[in-house]
């Protein structure tokens, strides 16, 4: 895992292009179950990451299924790299909360709307 993670909320936010990512980011994209297709554009943009881009499938559905995959995902970089900067890309403010009493625990984490309108 790099010093930077980018989780995206692939159900919330779909413009996405990579090539605005500095270096050192890994990127985690969670998409929902019932998405059953990512424009091509996404994919090459991902592809230029190489082995530091995932994609992870929501297995279920769920109001709030993927949100509970990504917030997972967070506890699980706040034990294993408590010094990773952890980065979600979701228009949903739900995570704010959660995103706050992580950064009282020593993980620094934030979100942002768009990767365009945002200095990532």
């Amino acid at each position: 895992m790099g010093d930077k993670l980018l989780l995206v909320d692939y159900e919330n936010v779909q413009q996405l292009d990579f090539g605005l990512l500095g270096e050192g980011y890994s990127v985690t994209i969670f998409v929902g179950v019932s998405q059953k297709n990512v424009p091509i554009e996404v994919v090459t943009s991902a592809q230029k990451l190489g082995s530091r881009v995932e994609w992870k499938r929501v297995d279920g559905n769920g109001r709030n299924a993927l949100d509970c995959y990504i917030a997972c995902e967070l506890g699980r970089v706040a034990e294993r790299s408590p010094g990773t900067h952890c980065i979600v890309l979701s228009k949903d403010k739900g995570f704010d909360p959660l995103l706050r009493h992580l950064n009282k625990s020593g993980l620094t984490s934030r979100r942002i709307n768009s990767l365009r309108t945002t200095s990532v």
